[in-house]
């Protein structure tokens, strides 16, 4: 599947949010996943080419990704990952599944 220009245009978006063009590969993959309901091999690529990486550094991230969510610490990961979006939130998530472990 081809992606439509204004897809690629909320993917420069997405980039424009970071300092560094590398920050954003969890959020394009997490793109990528939302349009066609898993990440392809095209998605790989063309998230590789907006940020300048091989193919093989966005799927090593691709899987490190879900290697963490197989584990019993994935809820964890992921309230680590938005602390930067809600921290307040984010503190208050982390306390509740620390003591329910």
């Amino acid at each position: 599947m081809a992606y439509s220009p204004e897809q690629i245009s909320i993917m420069d978006s997405i980039i424009a949010r970071y300092p560094r063009k590398r920050s954003a590969i969890m959020p394009l993959l997490h793109y990528v996943q939302s349009i066609d309901g898993y990440v392809t091999n095209e998605g790989i690529e063309l998230i590789g080419q907006k940020l300048e990486l091989a193919t093989a550094q966005v799927t090593a991230v691709l899987h490190f990704i879900l290697n963490i969510n197989q584990s019993r610490w994935a809820n964890i990961m992921l309230v680590s990952a938005l602390i930067l979006c809600a921290p307040s939130w984010v503190e208050m998530q982390f306390l509740n599944q620390l003591r329910n472990t």
